[in-house]
């Protein structure tokens, strides 16, 4: 064994020793992987209770379109070109919308605020919203007309199954389902 003064031993018949870490790292590092542990944990877990992400909804309707974009496929040919013409019949209103939001957020950031740009802001946005709205119902009525009894069915099981997962739960809803 080889030591030199004030210094600890480097090696015992031909092993070296590695340098002693003080215990303090060592928990340190423990209680960090275990907080991150518990974080990525908390994550998933509201992912998995909420059932992930929220979808961009327009209105409680709108979720028509989402169910028959994931109808079977051998019905997809007579609804794809019914969705494709939508959207691109309402592309230029739902860029007028972006616009409005993005109008009311300057508005929010001004300085000073001016209260009568803001509401004005807002009014602009709730126009254009109801319009949307207001064109986007005779699609839905005839997309919901080419489906069948079935399908259309289906889509009130499909709507209830997605808000017990989380999208549009309501307080009352959690004590139906504390009940069951």
């Amino acid at each position: 064994m080889s030591t030199t003064p004030n210094t600890a031993p480097t090696s015992i018949e031909g092993q070296a020793f590695a340098p002693r870490r003080k215990r303090w790292v060592k928990w340190l590092l423990t209680a960090s992987l275990a907080l991150n542990a518990l974080m990525i944990g908390g994550f998933v877990g509201a992912i998995w209770r909420h059932g992930g992400p929220p979808t961009f909804v327009q209105n409680v309707p709108g979720n028509l379109i989402t169910y028959v974009d994931g109808i079977p496929r051998h019905r997809e040919r007579d609804t794809s070109g019914k969705l494709k013409e939508y959207r691109r019949s309402l592309q230029p209103l739902r860029r007028s919308i972006q616009e409005a939001r993005r109008d009311i957020i300057t508005a929010v950031g001004q300085d000073p605020f001016d209260g009568a740009n803001f509401l004005a802001a807002q009014k602009r946005l709730s126009d254009l919203e109801n319009r949307f709205r207001t064109e986007q119902a005779p699609f839905l009525a005839d997309l919901a007309g080419g489906l069948s009894v079935e399908e259309r069915r289906g889509y009130g099981r499909w709507w209830d199954q997605r808000r017990r997962r989380g999208h549009g739960r309501t307080a009352d809803d959690e004590g139906e389902q504390l009940k069951k």
